[in-house]
């Protein structure tokens, strides 16, 4: 009976040690009797230092830093104990430091901050320097404004600490495009030609910027010129009367059977180049058989309209290809006029225009033009007086028309000492509308107004470099506008019929002075 008690105890000793050992995560269940020890006992890592991250740093007033805190332990193990530890700071007024290890920089000065935990802590250095510029904005943001506009620009420099101060007067200003824009010490910002341009300020080693597009200002209202103020006189002519394919319409011209003086101009010139047979601007009979018709609608109360087309469709090319036949009508100063300087110049009217274009048929484009002269400095230093040509292209086929290499991106072409037979052209530029900064640009079948400042887009190709600008200012190098047209041009990449068409109608043609 007493051996049968000892076994019973044995086993409850044993159960208690089990019990315990499951609840220590460790079993040591002795098998002998009384005198043996109970379980074997555990020992846990202890925290033996703290390594603070990143240390000590140095931030400007107004800052926040993160602190991670990280515990060593005596197994050589390590982990994060930043939300365990207790965080202090040796100056609040300098810097303080949140339960999570957040410094937020207050003040200029040095300041200690600890991390403690388990008696073991650890501590960085925090210097704090004065706010410092982290941004400058420009005002205002991306602006447009005409040639010849101005606008005062301002910079805001915002801190460290949040705080914002004016910095226009301060800041060095730059205009990345000076030739477009100019801006001076003070932020004041003067559109020169049109284009784009990037506005920079800069304080502190810190820049802003914001982008500025100068555009090409649109008169609202300037007075009547021309020969015939809204298109109301059906009164034209080719320019030379005793020569062949001679053209003329004198259904609202007075005096002998062809108009001498108020009349419009027309032409038909051709060129493969450099020119087809024929008389320059008369190549072929208008409204006589030829791909060149001209077609007057309306009357002289209530206003025409022109239509001008040219119809290779069922006519052969009359020379080796390709051909261009240009088509214009024109106000001209020796028959009509008087036309205002090119300096004050606007001409508005209302376009139609329409074009078929068989595959590898050539190209078609339609135009706003103007003729000018001016003097120029002379190589002698002596003014020389030069005559140039803009045509503002509404409508091309690119990229069947084809552009010179090398040239500004609103450029198709340019020529310089441009001879023609009857004279000497000594600067042309072909200007694609769509790509000015003011786009001028007429959609297939679509009336459309178009209003060119031709003040504003002649000063624009002088500051291109394409043309040499006014020895002595617009006022004083005998400038004048010697014509101002609108027509199409065919090019005729065909040696049979089956060319491209040309279609453009014109109404309420106004030119004024503004």
């Amino acid at each position: 009976m007493g051996s049968d008690i000892r076994v019973l105890k044995a086993w409850s000793r044993c159960y208690e040690a089990l019990v315990f050992s499951l609840i220590l995560g460790v079993c040591a269940c002795g098998g002998g009797g009384e005198g043996e020890k109970g379980p074997a006992g555990s020992s846990q890592p202890t925290l033996s230092s703290i390594t603070l991250g990143p240390g000590s740093v140095t931030l400007a007033a107004g800052q926040t830093q993160q602190l991670t805190a990280t515990g060593n332990y005596s197994d050589g193990s390590a982990k994060v104990v930043t939300s365990i530890v207790t965080w202090s700071s040796s100056n609040a007024a300098v810097a303080t430091v949140s339960n999570g290890g957040l410094v937020s920089c207050v003040a200029p000065g040095q300041v200690t901050v600890s991390a403690a935990l388990s008696g073991i802590s650890a501590s960085a250095v925090i210097t704090v320097n004065p706010k410092a510029l982290t941004s400058i904005s420009i005002s205002p943001g991306t602006a447009d404004f005409p040639i010849g506009g101005s606008q005062q620009y301002s910079a805001l420099g915002t801190y460290t600490d949040g705080s914002t101060a004016n910095l226009t007067a301060t800041a060095s200003w730059a205009s990345s495009a000076p030739l477009i824009a100019t801006v001076s010490a003070s932020g004041l910002v003067n559109g020169l030609a049109s284009g784009t341009s990037t506005i920079s300020a800069t304080a502190s080693g810190v820049t802003g910027s914001t982008g500025l597009t100068v555009t090409m200002p649109i008169p609202t209202s300037w007075s009547p010129m021309g020969v015939d103020y809204g298109l109301k006189k059906q009164c034209i002519r080719t320019p030379f009367p005793g020569q062949p394919n001679f053209y003329y319409d004198d259904v609202d011209c007075p005096g002998p059977s062809y108009p001498t003086s108020g009349y419009w101009t027309t032409a038909v010139e051709t060129e493969n180049p450099p020119a087809c047979i024929g008389t320059i601007d008369q190549f072929f009979l208008i409204n006589g058989g030829s791909p060149v018709t001209e077609t007057w609608t309306g009357d002289a109360s209530n206003g025409y309209s022109v239509e001008l087309k040219t119809d290779y469709t069922n006519i052969a090319n009359p020379c080796a290809p390709p051909t261009w036949t240009w088509v214009p009508l024109m106000d001209n100063w020796v028959g009509g006029g008087p036309l205002p300087p090119p300096s004050q110049l606007v001409v508005q009217f209302t376009a139609t225009y329409n074009r078929t274009l068989p595959t590898d048929s050539g190209a078609t484009r339609a135009f706003a033009g103007v003729g000018a002269q001016w003097e120029i400095a002379g190589t002698n230093g002596q003014p020389v007086l030069k005559t140039f040509s803009v045509e503002i292209c509404f409508y091309v086929d690119e990229p069947e028309w084809g552009k010179q290499p090398n040239l500004p991106p609103d450029v198709i072409g340019y020529q310089s000492g441009y001879a023609v037979s009857s004279g000497a052209l000594d600067y042309y530029v072909a200007l694609d509308g769509g790509k000015l900064y003011a786009p001028i640009a007429v959609p297939l079948g679509t009336q459309t107004q178009i209003t060119v400042n031709w003040a504003a887009v002649l000063q624009h190709v002088i500051d291109e470099g394409l043309f040499p600008a006014p020895v002595n200012g617009w006022s004083n190098s005998n400038a004048a506008t010697s014509a101002t047209f609108a027509g199409t041009e065919v090019m005729n990449a065909l040696t049979g019929a089956g060319g491209p068409t040309a279609d453009l109608v014109v109404t309420s043609y106004e030119e004024g002075s503004f």
